[in-house]
């Protein structure tokens, strides 16, 4: 009877309502947006040619950073706290028809997922697939840029197209950093209109959305790219605005998360194991702000090479960066993730001026500890060599570094 009851369960868990909903609110470091994606290039040539997965119903998935629930963390019997996610839409031009869900974690999946999306597939395709997966699942975070990024050095050959940041995303970077698109498109375009004016904002969106098409051509040539080098650089240039405004909105959310997180008591029955989770939370405090200042060191050198071309007129070094600007996105994207990651959970579960979610001791134990083993993994800076950065920027400003006591308090000097 128990397992009639959990079968029926189980089976109504792999129905999810309106998607809409979801593909709106979520972040691009929480979700892959494929049925966006396939809806803009399912007929661009580089789309169809290097997919991302042997199966075209997998190409038109949601791919979620999935927060569990506590029965969902029994169901798939893991001690961490986020699963990944994939959602089969019954219609791509209608998500608010829902569609079949199941957890890449669960133990049966690889069965799970064959028959509503892989059944056409051969073994070496369906195993080919399967192993794509395994590296998104591992991903720290879906954003889209170390998610290229990492397939392609895993050997895995795909299209930019299939890794786009959300529209929620794209709207946030219009607002917190246009202003930067307006100087490149300007810079590079003011030989080629008499009013650059009325051309900013048309262009400004071009490089936003595509950053390949046929109008962008005068950049193209300014920076002295091939049309192979000038795609991969626009992407790579997004790339870097989106960590920038991610960078900009972590500054003003990392200290009161932390400050949250060392002001944390327990109950005098716990009063003796304190003392080691005590040392534990501080050491969290500790790799957060050393992650923060790694990250604020690259896009600083970016920075720099920014403002050589568009306020002293010299292409060379901007051009050089975003050559040389996939050898940093591996670091840059997994340390933002990191940091993504730890303050994502702490707001959902913990919202500023709302009741605590209330967790056990040795569930705070086990958050921790996930926390801690995220923020030390094997993150050695990959960036540019000494002499690359020589020529990126001569003079590259000191960055602000945010420093901590012991406490994990913030020093101010």
């Amino acid at each position: 009877m128990t397992e009639m009851v959990t079968n029926r369960l189980h089976a109504a868990r792999r129905r999810v309502g309106d998607l809409s909903i979801v593909q709106r609110n979520e972040s691009s470091c929480r979700m892959l947006d494929l049925p966006s994606a396939h809806l803009r290039f399912s007929k661009d040539a580089d789309y169809k040619a290097r997919p991302l997965f042997n199966s075209p119903i997998l190409n038109r998935a949601l791919i979620l950073k999935h927060t569990l629930h506590n029965h969902e963390r029994e169901f798939l019997r893991l001690n961490r706290f986020v699963g990944t996610k994939i959602i089969i839409p019954i219609s791509v031009g209608d998500l608010s028809m829902g569609g079949f869900t199941a957890f890449y974690e669960e133990s049966n999946f690889a069965n799970l997922i064959r028959e509503p999306a892989c059944k056409n597939l051969d073994d070496d395709e369906f195993g080919d697939d399967m192993a794509r997966l395994a590296e998104i699942a591992a991903l720290p975070s879906f954003d889209p840029y170390l998610a290229s990024e990492r397939l392609k050095r895993r050997g895995f050959d795909v299209s930019e197209h299939y890794f786009n940041v959300t529209n929620a995303d794209l709207e946030r970077m219009r607002t917190k950093i246009g202003e930067e698109v307006v100087r490149l498109v300007t810079l590079a375009f003011k030989a080629c209109f008499e009013d650059a004016d009325i051309h900013v904002e048309k262009l400004g969106e071009l490089l936003f959305d595509e950053g390949n098409d046929h109008t962008l051509e005068p950049l193209r040539l300014a920076l002295k790219l091939d049309e192979a080098e000038f795609r991969r650089s626009m992407f790579a240039w997004k790339g870097f605005l989106y960590y920038k405004m991610q960078l900009e909105e972590t500054k003003d959310q990392v200290k009161p998360m932390i400050a949250e997180m060392m002001s944390l008591d327990f109950a005098p029955s716990h009063k003796t194991k304190g003392p080691p989770l005590d040392r534990t939370k501080r050491r969290i405090a500790k790799l957060m702000y050393e992650r923060y200042n790694q990250i604020n060191e690259t896009i600083m050198v970016y920075d720099a090479a920014f403002q050589a071309f568009t306020k002293s007129g010299r292409p060379g070094p901007f051009r050089t960066f975003l050559l040389q600007a996939p050898r940093v996105f591996i670091d840059t994207g997994e340390r933002m993730a990191c940091l993504q990651h730890i303050m994502d959970f702490w707001r959902r579960h913990f919202p500023t001026n709302a009741p605590r979610e209330t967790l056990s001791f040795d569930a705070w134990v086990n958050l921790f500890q996930d926390f801690e083993q995220t923020l030390s993994g094997d993150l050695k800076l990959d960036a540019l060599k000494r002499s690359d950065e020589a020529k990126i920027a001569p003079v590259v400003p000191t960055p602000e570094v945010l420093e901590f006591d012991a406490d994990g308090r913030e020093v101010v000097r």
